[in-house]
């Protein structure tokens, strides 16, 4: 068996056993009804023994509309899906266009660091905490002014236009950096890096907002559990969503029209219910029960895992076990996916094929060495259930 670091070795424990992966292409299928569950799937085919849990040392960002992802490897170029021993991760940068190519491309004159990164919504550049600005196509570097004095940065997020950059920032005494005194969402104008607003985090450690089309207006948690709409340059409030979630607030989305906002709940005995509201109104539109959703084969949401498609007439979210994809006017589940602990969803821009990246994976070699797993990715007709393209090696 082999599962991811953390959060997928908890998902791993809640998911049924992953269908048998297939690489390329596949036979037309007889068209079925979107909405029936996938057959039961089969064990694999070879054994990984599973150990403890573990931090894996390659890590990997995709951007947000582009076929671009980025990983710290070794010198040589890397194919998605491969395994490698953790000692083995490296600090180059590695770069993969997966519309192109399997293989990743290596950037000179850049080494990976461990601090925080973002990587804009067109993959065309990379941005770290300390402020360095990499051209992903040249490996031109520039600056931009990221400080934050008595605060540690963490998680960042681009608007969808680029042109916002939103940061998580830890806050402590200046006198004692070991005493926490809160956290707060900072945002900046990109690349001038002029800050626009900040306002308290509804997370701990965690950056959970959502960007209008625009990056106009951002949604963003409160600790209360209630979800409010700003705007993204004030940061004024401008609306907020009832009821407040039940417990802990795990993804949002915003349509690309404005229309909706979903939010995805955590699975904490109670809870773990997807909730879409109108954006206008902020009322509430639909909620489909988490335990609907585990009669479907889905389990615990985890975050950065939901998106709307390109006209808003569907959502995708990925719940442990499943991607299922729902018809917003409706709230219904219009079609449930086999899920691989994706960590990415993008949609075509017609809207008829979903791409899902999954994360680093790692696990143990029969007991004789621990190894991490580039991201593979994996194409699907959701309408049809058929999976059009797997991109790396199978890794079940």
């Amino acid at each position: 068996m082999i599962v991811g670091s953390i959060a997928a070795y908890l998902a791993f424990m809640n998911q049924p056993a992953s269908q048998p992966q297939v690489t390329g292409s596949m036979p037309q299928p007889t068209p079925r009804d979107p909405a029936v569950m996938p057959p039961a799937p089969s064990p694999p085919d070879h054994d990984l023994e599973m150990g403890p849990a573990w931090i894996s040392n390659v890590h990997s960002v995709t951007a947000r509309d582009a076929t671009i992802m980025i990983a710290n490897g070794g010198n040589a170029p890397i194919e998605l899906g491969s395994a490698i021993p953790q000692a083995d991760a490296g600090d180059r940068i590695h770069i993969w266009n997966w519309s192109v190519s399997s293989r990743s491309r290596v950037l000179d004159k850049v080494t990976w660091r461990q601090e925080s990164l973002a990587l804009s919504p067109d993959g065309g550049l990379m941005v770290w905490s300390a402020g360095d600005i990499v051209n992903l196509k040249t490996g031109a570097q520039s600056k931009i002014d990221l400080s934050a004095p008595h605060g540690r940065i963490g998680p960042m997020q681009f608007s969808p236009d680029g042109n916002r950059l939103a940061m998580f920032i830890t806050q402590y005494e200046k006198e004692n950096p070991r005493r926490i005194t809160g956290h707060i969402v900072r945002i900046l104008s990109f690349p001038n890096g002029r800050l626009l607003c900040e306002f308290p985090a509804g997370e701990d450690y965690a950056l959970r907002i959502a960007f209008t089309s625009d990056g106009a207006k951002i949604a963003a948690g409160n600790r209360d559990r209630t979800v409010t709409l700003r705007d993204a340059d004030t940061g004024r409030p401008l609306r907020q969503f009832e009821p407040a979630l039940r417990t802990q607030l795990m993804s949002l989305a915003i349509c690309p029209d404005e229309k909706y906002i979903a939010a995805c709940e955590a699975d904490q005995g109670t809870g773990g219910d997807l909730v879409i509201w109108d954006l206008t109104t902020g009322q509430e539109r639909h909620r489909l029960l988490a335990a609907d959703l585990a009669k479907r084969g889905g389990g615990r949401p985890y975050h950065g895992t939901m998106r709307f498609s390109p006209d808003g007439q569907h959502l995708a979210l990925r719940s442990s076990g499943r991607i299922f994809i729902i018809n917003v006017e409706a709230g219904t589940i219009a079609a449930a996916l086999p899920s691989d602990f994706e960590q990415h969803l993008q949609w075509s821009p017609d809207g008829q094929t979903l791409t899902a990246i999954a994360p680093v994976a790692g696990g143990g070699d029969l007991g004789r060495q621990r190894v991490d797993i580039y991201p593979h990715i994996q194409i699907w007709n959701w309408r049809t259930g058929q999976r059009i393209q797997r991109i790396g090696a199978a890794r079940d």
